[in-house]
């Protein structure tokens, strides 16, 4: 994800890869593209939460 400025206003795009290349996508700009990048990096911050706790469950001592 990504804000990005042009002619002096700021746009949110999603990056997207696909076959070797990435692809930018418009999501949109002002309150409702800031709502979107909010929830977005609560949702990426979840994911990294919950693999911070699978990696802690697997490398925990005496698992075989």
């Amino acid at each position: 994800m990504a804000w990005e400025e042009r002619n002096g206003r700021h746009y949110f795009y999603r990056k997207v890869w696909t076959r070797g290349s990435c692809q930018s996508n418009y999501v949109g700009c002002g309150e409702f593209a800031q709502a979107i990048a909010t929830l977005e990096e609560h949702n990426r911050q979840q994911r990294a939460y919950e693999r911070d706790v699978w990696r802690a469950e697997v490398e925990a001592p005496g698992r075989a």
